[in-house]
This record gives structure tokens, C-alpha cells and sequence, in this order.
């Protein structure tokens, strides 16, 4: 017994002395580490270099010596040491490749090898791996980009030159005349609608009145008991002085008014109906003209016909049928020029006002609204315009009507039927265009009517007359117009909803490649951004906490740089990505609501236009993450860094798209960035106690760590990363379904806003 304590008293003296002696700071002690015995490794732990440590020989085993100053400092920047005496182990260097432990290789040309690396990782192709490598450069990246914008240069290009290639109407069309052009039109508009009697309208003693809690005018009356019909085979013009409620008419007939609107009085479509039951069978033109302005005349119209006509049509009969439209209003030959705004050059008010006309009446319509479409228009082409809606509504058997404004002589013979109102929405006519007339000289004989416009003349007489007028028309026979009988209304089918999310998706790339400018800001922005935000982590790779004992040899850690980075770069995109998602369906909702009136399917079109999206977020985010992935050289790959940054895109987009949806066009821009920030910064970085766990963001971060600790784990502890900041490494499976399911409930609440948002809008 006392044989043994002295044999393990001497052993250990033998230890303290060896450690005393072994330690690079002078009559320093080290500290004797357990012994470790791995197969393959030697006496420390795989990752690890330990080229003097030998188990039969216990006065080599490992020892952990003090730092000298110069350590102290080097440890102090998160930087490793050299081995601080002669058996201390150290952790297999970067550019090196430590297979047995005892061995320290330089990490060969073509792989790279970063801390603790027991065998090379080979690079991929077309990355800068020259000898004693420690991360892969993927410059090949840069080849990638070359190519991806060579391609998308072309398919601009082709964009380009369709839009800008003149599409000549067939041979026939062109030789004819407008009024030819316009038979053919009434020609295809009986034809779409079949065999089904014509549509009329009817109402009796319509009354419109705003509710009592009206802010500007409560109780106020709009209209005031109107009655009248507006036949097949006519055209009824709605005329009176501002403020006698022709629009306020147009509105309820066409059961667009707003909702706090009370409406009394009978309405009937084919006796029986209201328009909202045949959405796509209606063609309304507004007073503002709704036009995508980045589409040529051609493209609005063909978009049209393709969505609303007859679903078995062939295509080249929406092609003639929208060649004779154009033929018929006088705009063939604008047909390749772009509608053009406020910013961008394009067609005139007349020719953008006969485009919305045309929009219209290239969709067959069985009944056709216009609000004041001569406004902007020279007296011939107003003429011309109502001679060809004279044509269609003869020649098709579909009702039109339509609000003039003082109308010149010469439009006021060619209309058939009036409706004519005093201020305050009460009605002084409903009859014969040439009865009118006839109907005041009988009640106001001093007038002279041989000079002038004889709608001027009536028009004069309700204004300064208004109410005796509205009171002499009560009182006749002709005041109380009956409804007509009940009819069968015509029935389509339109273009089935994959048929319109593909054409609205290739509407909306047109119009991403006609905005250029918009989209390479948009990357220009981006690239910036990461560019300045990344250089605060430039060659600054994860150094975590050694593995067991070894810890006492660790430097500072520095594990939050990929959390800072992820959040920086969530600013970027929020400032990048943020107006441009807002601009997918805010500053078109005006046409989204147009159209959903007119039968468009509200989902076709939000998957249309959000899928296109797709191409920016791939485009910028491909252009971001090659400068931010050369800038940083993480220990992932390429492919793995655009994968994680393209999932934290579509996220960001998505909430754009949504805030688009909700909030004004005015300010969802700036909003969104807003909103983008403040995501940003709830992925973990900034602590947040209990705030952050179920943030997009969150689990974006988790996953770029677990990436970035992947080759490395083996020689550092990673539960700090829980421990400090809350980030787990094990559940990829729960961070993707976050992303996917945020990314996804916001596009269902996008769409949920889009379709219950402003609803008097999309009728």
C-alpha cells in the first residue's frame, strides 16, 4: 500500500515538473489535461494538434500552459495562439489539415480547409482554392452573373422588339373604312352573344340618398324618383347641368355605389336581374381612363379580349376582333405606341380615352355604360365615336348608354333617346331625342329656338328652370315608365382562371421588363447596401468556445457576426425589396378593381401578378449575394448562402405585398421599408426577450448558423449559441416551416385584403 502511494506521488511529480518545464512563460505551471487516447488521433481530440503528446509516456501528455502577453492580446481579438509550451494542444489551424493529430498538413490546391480540419474539403468548380486555402472563393459566381444578365439583356431585348414591332392588321382590315370596321365589331358582339335576347334596363322611381351621419351633406338626395329604360338597340344619353346626378345614375344603375349609400326605388336587368349578376356581360367606361400605362393600345386591348370573351373562341378571332376595334375608334395606327403617364411619354388624352372605349367593346358586352366618353376628344372624333356605338348598339342589339355633356349639334342629332336631369337628381325628360324639343316649346313656347344647339336651349331651360320642370314631369303620364318584361339573359363562359393567372403573369413581366430602370435600382440598391453593410465583417469567421477542457485555450469568442450580418442584410432587403413588393398590386388597384368588376377572377389575378415577382427577388438577390459572399467567405457554400438569402427575400416581399394590398400606394412604400427594419431586427441579434422565437428572420438566422458551423462543430461548442442567444442548430425543419408558413399566411392575408378591401370598387 504505501509501495503504491509512492509510485503514484512520484508519478505525478513527475506531471507537475514536465508542466512546469514545457510552458513558453518561465517558471510557469501548466495545467495537466486528462488523458486522451483516440484511434487514428493521438492523445487530443480529432480537430486538434498535439505532435508531442505520447499515452505511454505520461510526462508528454497534454498540458495547458499560461498565455504569454503577446497570447493574452492575440486571444483578446478572437484570434488563436500558437501552442503555449511543448505539449499543449492547439486547434488544427486554418490552411491546414490535421489527419492523425500528430501530423499538420497544408491544406491542398483546389480544397480548403478551415479550423480543425482533419481532411480537406474539396472546392467546387470554378471557386479559387490555391494552396493553404481556408474558405472556398467562388468566383465563379461572377460567370454566373455574366450569364444570368446576358440572358435576361436578351430576353429584354425580345420584350423590346415585340412591343416595338409594328403588328400590321390583316390585309382586309386595313382596307377598310371606320364605319365598315364598326358593322364587323356589332357583327362579333351578336355572335358572342348567342341566340339570347337582347338586354334591357329598366327603373322606376329610383331614389339615392346619403345616410344621416354623413359627414359633409347627411340626408342629402342624389336622386329624386327617376324613371326611364334604356332599350336594346339604342343609345340613351344622360344629360343635365353639374350636379343633376348623372353619375350619381350611372353608379346605381350599375350597383356600384358605395355602400352607405340608400338606394330605393325598382332596378331590373331583363326584368328580373341587376348587372351584378352579369359581371362580365357589362361594359363600363369611366370618366378616368384605367389603362396598364406600360402596355402598348394593342396590348390593353388583346389583354381584354383575351380574359372576357367567349372561352371557346380561337385566338385569331380575339386577335380580328380586337384589329377591328382598333380599326373602328381610329387608333389602329397607335396600336404599337405605349398608353404612356405622367412620367413616360405615350398616346394623346383622345387616343388613351378611345383605348378605354376600346378595352370595353372588344370584350362583347351585352350592355355598354359610358361616363362622358367625348370628354378630351375634338368635335370629329366625338362624332365619329358616337356614330360608332349608333352602329354597334343597331346592329348588335345591346343597349348603350352613355352621360354627354354638352353635346355639339351635331352628336345631338345622332343620339335616339334621352334621359335629361335637374339639379338635385330629378327628372325633367325621359324620352325621343327629337320629342324633346317638341316637349318645352309646349311648356315654355317664348323660347326661341331657332338659333343655336338645341341642346343648349334645354340645357339652359333645366338650369334656370330645374324644378318647374321636374314638377310639370311628375305630372305627366310619361313620368312613370313601366318595366319592362322578364327575358332570359345572355350566358358566358370566360377564359378559364389558369388562362387568366398565366396572362396576368405575363402581363406583369412585360411590365417589370418596360420598367428597367426601376428593376436595376432596385439591384443597384441592393448590391450597395450589402456592400457597405458586410464590410463590418469582412474575413471574420466564427470562433466559438473549445470543446471540453480545451476551453481554457479559447479566444474571445466571436459567434454573433453572422446574427449582425443577417440583420444588416434584412435592412438591405427591407430598403431594396420593400417599395418594390408595395408596387405589385398598389399602384394598379385601380385596373384590379376595373377588371374584377368585369368577371376577371380576383385569385387568377393575384397569383399573376405576385408570381412575377419572382424574377426580381431571384435577379437582385443573385446580385447581392455574390458581392456579400465574396466580401464575407463564409464556410458555406455559394449555392447554400443564395438559397438561405433568396428565402429571407420572398419573406420580405411578402410582406410587402401584403402592406400594397392595405395601406395607401402613397405611403405603403415607405412603409414597407418600415416594417422590413423592424423584422430585421427581431432576428435575434438585438436581444428581445420572448419576441423573436416566431419571427421569419428568427429562423432565417438559426439556419445561416447552422451552415456556417457545420465543418467546424466538431472542435467548438455550439450550445453557446443557445445558451447566449437563443439560436438551436438541430431544427431545420421547424425553421423552414416558419418561413414557409409566415411567407405563406401573408400571402392568404394579401389576397383575404385585396379581395375585402374596397368591395363597392370591385362591382
Amino acid at each position: 500500500m504505501r509501495f503504491a502511494s509512492l509510485t503514484v506521488l512520484s508519478a505525478l511529480a513527475v506531471l507537475v515538473s514536465t508542466a512546469a518545464g514545457s510552458c513558453l512563460v518561465p517558471n510557469a505551471s501548466g495545467l495537466v489535461l486528462p488523458p486522451v487516447n483516440i484511434s487514428g488521433h493521438g492523445m487530443c481530440p480529432r480537430g486538434f494538434y498535439c505532435p508531442n503528446s505520447n499515452i505511454s509516456d505520461p510526462a508528454t501528455w497534454p498540458v495547458v500552459c499560461p498565455p504569454t502577453d503577446e497570447c493574452v492580446l492575440r486571444r483578446r481579438d478572437s484570434e488563436f495562439c500558437a501552442a503555449q509550451g511543448t505539449y499543449e494542444p492547439v486547434v488544427c489551424p486554418e490552411g491546414y489539415y490535421c489527419a492523425d493529430g500528430r501530423t499538420k498538413l497544408v491544406c491542398p490546391k483546389g480544397s480548403r480547409c478551415p479550423f480543425g480540419t482533419t481532411d480537406p474539403f474539396e472546392c467546387s468548380a470554378l471557386s479559387y482554392c490555391p494552396e493553404g486555402s481556408r474558405q472556398e472563393r467562388f468566383v465563379g459566381v461572377v460567370l454566373v452573373i455574366v450569364l444570368v444578365d446576358a440572358a435576361l439583356a436578351a430576353a429584354l431585348f425580345f420584350i423590346y422588339r415585340r412591343g416595338e414591332a409594328e403588328s400590321p392588321l390583316a390585309d382586309d382590315i386595313s382596307k377598310m373604312t371606320p364605319e365598315e370596321a364598326a358593322s364587323g365589331v356589332a357583327a362579333f358582339v351578336r355572335e358572342a352573344l348567342g341566340d339570347a335576347a337582347p338586354v334591357h334596363v329598366s327603373f322606376q322611381n329610383l331614389r339615392v340618398t346619403l345616410p344621416e351621419n354623413h359627414k359633409t351633406s347627411p340626408g342629402k338626395s342624389l336622386l329624386q324618383g327617376v324613371s326611364g329604360n334604356v332599350r336594346a338597340g339604342q343609345v340613351t344619353a344622360i344629360m343635365g347641368p353639374s350636379g343633376a346626378g348623372k353619375t350619381v345614375l350611372f353608379t346605381t344603375l350599375l350597383g356600384k355605389q358605395p355602400p352607405e349609400w340608400e338606394v330605393g326605388g325598382v332596378l331590373r336587368v331583363c326584368g328580373d336581374l341587376t348587372f351584378q349578376d352579369l359581371p362580365e356581360l357589362v361594359g363600363f367606361v369611366a370618366q378616368d381612363d384605367v389603362l396598364r400605362p406600360e402596355l402598348t393600345v394593342a396590348e390593353n386591348i388583346a389583354y381584354s379580349c383575351g380574359i372576357r370573351l367567349p372561352a371557346e373562341w380561337p385566338n385569331l378571332k380575339r386577335e380580328r376582333l380586337g384589329q377591328l376595334t382598333m380599326r373602328a375608334l381610329g387608333i389602329d395606327h397607335v396600336r404599337d405606341v405605349r398608353i404612356g403617364d405622367g412620367e413616360s411619354r405615350g398616346v394623346s388624352g383622345g387616343q388613351r380615352k378611345r383605348c378605354s372605349v376600346g378595352v370595353e367593346l372588344a370584350a362583347a358586352p351585352a350592355a355598354m355604360f359610358l361616363d362622358e366618353p367625348t370628354t378630351g376628344l375634338d368635335a370629329f372624333t366625338s362624332l365619329n365615336l358616337m356614330r360608332l356605338l349608333k352602329t354597334v348598339a343597331h346592329e348588335a342589339r345591346i343597349p348603350v348608354a352613355t352621360v354627354v355633356h354638352q353635346p355639339r349639334v351635331e352628336i345631338w342629332d345622332e343620339l335616339e333617346t334621352v334621359l335629361l336631369l335637374a339639379p338635385g337628381g330629378r327628372t325633367v325628360y325621359s324620352g325621343p331625342r327629337d320629342g324633346a324639343q317638341a316637349y318645352f316649346q309646349a311648356l315654355y313656347p317664348e323660347t326661341d329656338w331657332s338659333e343655336g344647339n338645341p341642346c343648349d336651349v334645354c340645357m339652359d331651360l333645366i338650369a334656370g328652370r330645374g324644378a318647374e320642370l321636374a314638377d310639370a314631369w311628375a305630372r305627366q303620364e310619361e313620368g312613370s315608365s313601366p318595366l319592362l318584361a322578364v327575358t332570359a339573359p345572355p350566358v358566358r363562359t370566360l377564359a378559364n382562371p389558369f388562362k387568366q393567372a398565366a396572362m396576368a403573369h405575363a402581363r406583369a413581366v412585360v411590365s417589370v421588363a418596360r420598367n428597367i430602370h426601376i428593376l436595376l435600382l432596385d439591384v443597384a440598391l441592393c448590391m450597395v447596401g450589402g456592400v457597405l453593410l458586410t464590410a463590418s465583417a469582412i474575413d471574420s469567421p466564427f470562433v466559438g468556445q473549445l470543446i471540453g477542457p480545451y476551453v481554457v485555450t479559447s479566444p474571445r469568442t466571436d459567434i454573433q457576426h453572422v446574427s449582425m450580418l443577417v440583420m444588416l442584410w434584412g435592412i438591405a432587403m427591407a430598403a431594396a425589396l420593400g417599395p418594390a413588393g408595395v408596387r405589385v398590386l398598389g399602384p394598379t388597384r385601380a385596373v384590379y378593381w376595373r377588371e374584377t368588376a368585369a368577371g376577371h377572377s380576383r385569385l387568377a389575378y393575384y397569383i399573376g401578378a405576385s408570381t412575377a415577382e419572382a424574377y426580381r427577388i431571384v435577379i437582385t438577390m443573385l446580385h447581392f449575394a455574390a458581392v456579400t459572399y465574396l466580401m464575407w467567405a463564409p464556410n458555406m457554400s455559394f449555392g447554400s448562402m443564395y438559397g438561405l438569402l433568396l428565402l429571407l427575400a420572398f419573406v420580405v416581399d411578402s410582406q410587402s405585398v401584403t402592406l400594397g394590398t392595405v395601406v395607401d400606394p402613397f405611403i405603403a412604400p415607405l412603409l414597407a421599408v418600415v416594417v422590413g427594419v423592424f423584422t430585421a431586427l427581431l432576428n435575434g441579434f438585438p436581444q428581445i426577450p420572448g419576441a423573436s422565437q416566431f419571427v421569419y428572420s428568427f429562423s432565417v438566422t438559426e439556419l445561416f448558423y447552422a451552415r456556417e458551423v457545420a465543418d467546424v462543430e466538431h472542435v467548438f461548442r455550439t450550445d453557446s449559441l443557445e445558451d447566449i442567444w437563443g439560436y438551436k442548430l438541430d431544427r431545420p425543419g421547424y425553421n423552414f416551416g416558419i418561413i414557409f408558413g409566415e411567407a405563406a399566411l401573408l400571402r392568404v392575408l394579401g389576397f383575404v385584403f385585396l379581395v375585402a378591401l374596397h368591395r363597392d370598387k370591385q362591382r
